[in-house]
């Protein structure tokens, strides 16, 4: 597994216990326990602030680039941040 996918998944995985997912118990809804978890993990390893001072033109390439991500991750961090831009 390539560096930019171990450290995603890590960061994934670890989001999961800070979120306090339950391990054993079946989760409420699989798909809003894995998006919480991409979410905090885009967020650790690309935060806002960062990617709006260092990638100025908010291109995926850019944020791929700059924080060593794989192209998957900067797409999530690239919509989080327009997101969170949209909404002023």
């Amino acid at each position: 597994m390539p560096p930019v996918r171990l450290r995603f998944t890590a960061g994934h995985e670890l989001s999961h216990v800070a979120l306090k997912h339950p391990v054993l118990a079946p989760r409420p809804s699989e798909d809003v326990a894995e998006a919480e978890a991409n979410h905090l993990a885009s967020y650790l390893l690309a935060p806002d602030a960062l990617v709006r001072a260092w990638v100025p033109t908010l291109s995926i390439e850019g944020i791929t680039r700059q924080f060593d991500l794989s192209e998957e991750a900067a797409r999530l961090v690239h919509a989080r941040v327009l997101r969170t831009l949209n909404r002023g």
